[in-house]
């Protein structure tokens, strides 16, 4: 069955199993534009399984917007590069050009047959990059606001440097809600918190706090922007509460958060290394020891030795740092394992940093 986003019917179709296994046509008739859930299931007697849904992008005029998006964000990338100092790109424009580059790369995979790693809203995305040019290119337009209803993807620029990153806003918050920096582990992506980890929980908990979550993608070598650099760049498009920034990394993503935390120790309030780590750097910047550390291993999951190593080396140096070991739990299982706990630490945390009530 194929529904549009309000979940109203657009086709149906009945097929045996065998039929399935063969390579057939469904012919939906004219569909509107969208991005189209197709529900699938399995009927075996009395029982049904249900299959993850997938996104069906009907996208009109994909060529012609594609080609337009490419040479909007060329003119602008000109731009930046001849005018570096006389008159530079302004911070919405850098990451309009950053981002509609990114969305441009996948629309072209996609089109050539290429599957995405995940699924996604394409119209949505493509539609959400044209915004962010037009507001770049023109000052009195406004700039396009952040959905609360549905993730969003922006690439964050600051100068010649850019982070890809997925962002979840909280449906309802406050007027500056907190905001969770999550870092994935080696070989992921920004949407591996969204679509794994416990099926995104680590997500779906913050928002339903009211904080806003953002995952940055980063490579083998790091992230090309540091957090205080990443909210330059998100403070353009929502209000975000500076004093109120949390960071929670896996593996790679551990040894993520201890260098972000080295590099600003004041960019957070509340560090959660999880399966990974190392020993931690301490300087003379007594900023370092304002932050709550909460660091967790399974006891089976390799990392734990770097686990430990960083929780005590924050120890010696007198920062606030508590260690959770996870019984029969290992590597790739360490972040849904520790989810209830971390949240209970970061909670625990951010009760004192509360904004006020009126």
């Amino acid at each position: 069955m194929l529904r549009d986003a309000s979940g109203r019917q657009l086709a149906e179709f009945t097929c045996s199993a065998s039929e399935c296994l063969r390579k057939l046509q469904w012919q939906t008739g004219p569909l509107p534009a969208g991005d189209h859930r197709l529900e699938a299931v399995l009927i075996d007697n009395d029982l049904n399984f249900r299959l993850p849904d997938i996104t069906i992008s009907r996208i009109p005029n994909l060529p012609s917007r594609i080609e337009k998006l490419r040479m909007s964000t060329d003119k602008l990338r000109e731009q930046a590069l001849q005018n570096s100092s006389t008159a530079p790109v302004s911070p919405i424009g850098l990451t309009a050009a950053a981002t509609a580059r990114s969305e441009l790369a996948l629309l072209d995979a996609c089109v050539a047959g290429r599957a995405p790693e995940a699924d996604f809203p394409l119209l949505a995305r493509l539609s959400f990059a044209e915004q962010l040019m037009a507001a770049s290119h023109d000052p009195a337009l406004p700039v396009s606001t952040l959905s609360r209803t549905n993730d969003q993807w922006l690439t964050l620029a600051k100068g010649r440097k850019s982070v890809p990153a997925r962002l979840r806003l909280p449906e309802k918050s406050e007027t500056a809600p907190p905001i969770l920096f999550v870092f994935h582990g080696a070989g992921g992506s920004e949407n591996m918190f969204f679509e794994t980890y416990g099926a995104g929980r680590v997500i779906s908990e913050a928002t339903r706090r009211g904080w806003i979550v953002i995952a940055p993608g980063q490579g083998l070598l790091g992230l090309a922007l540091p957090v205080p650099d990443m909210l330059d760049a998100l403070a353009t498009f929502t209000e975000i509460d500076r004093s109120r920034v949390m960071l929670l990394g896996h593996s790679m993503g551990a040894a993520q958060v201890m260098r972000q935390m080295q590099q600003a120790p004041d960019c957070a309030i509340a560090a959660v290394a999880l399966g990974g780590g190392g020993r931690m750097a301490v300087t003379s910047d007594k900023s370092q020891k304002n932050a709550q550390w909460y660091v967790g291993a399974g006891a089976e999951d390799f990392g734990r030795s770097g686990a430990l190593q960083l929780h005590r080396s924050l120890q010696s140096a007198g920062i606030s740092s508590e260690y959770h070991d996870f019984p029969g739990v290992e590597h790739l299982v360490i972040v849904q394992a520790a989810i209830d706990d971390a949240f209970r630490f970061l909670d625990q945390t951010l009760r004192p940093h509360s904004a006020p009530t009126e």
